[in-house]
């Protein structure tokens, strides 16, 4: 039987239906009849998984693991024991430790990938294919639709590019944790996505 467990002392017994989960999920423990009717700002969920190749007609099995604790430490150790179910449930881990540029050549469309990593501290990456040569413009948005930074304002070839944050604005300061938006314009192709900055 599936238990969702917040804490050694807080553990949600099976009769949780999956829409008792999902509004868990979705409106934290407040709005949840299992739930200890805790502030709706008493927590956060945000779940990442970086790019998988996967064959056409194959599938790919994925875990993802809630972790808390009181301080980072705490955190930390309920993540390792975490990976260590997975594994002991016959699983294997795949660590990323960096991004291999195997990108070549010109791409057929223009496009925006997501950045990597997400959630990111302190840099990330944000990849994009230009199919021609274009005025390419890059920035990073704040949710109120402020321009907090251009990484990118030139003309660039066809090809897979690039772009680094560094987590400052456009006067070299430092930007507060949140969700920013990237948004690429070249020629006529426009796209955006959101990132998350955590500190």
């Amino acid at each position: 039987a599936r238990r969702i467990m917040i804490s050694a002392d807080e553990v949600y017994p099976p009769r949780m239906t999956d829409g008792d989960k999902w509004s868990y999920l979705s409106f934290n423990r407040a709005t949840n009849p299992n739930g200890d009717g805790g502030s709706a700002q008493d927590h956060a969920q945000i779940f990442g998984l970086s790019p998988v190749n996967i064959d056409n007609g194959a599938s790919e099995r994925v875990g993802f693991a809630m972790v808390a604790g009181a301080t980072l430490s705490e955190m930390m150790d309920a993540a390792r024991a975490a990976q260590q179910m997975w594994v002991d449930l016959g699983n294997s881990i795949f660590v990323i430790t960096g991004i291999e540029d195997g990108l070549t050549g010109i791409p057929t469309e223009f496009s925006l990938q997501q950045n990597y990593p997400n959630p990111f501290n302190p840099t990330t990456t944000i990849r994009y294919g230009l199919r021609e040569d274009a005025k390419v413009s890059v920035k990073i948005y704040n949710v109120l639709g402020q321009v907090v930074k251009t990484l990118v304002n030139n003309r660039q070839t066809a090809g897979f590019k690039t772009a680094v944050w560094d987590g400052t604005n456009d006067f070299g300061a430092k930007v507060s944790s949140g969700i920013y938006i990237y948004r690429i314009e070249a020629n006529d192709f426009v796209d955006s996505k959101k990132m998350i900055l955590l500190k």
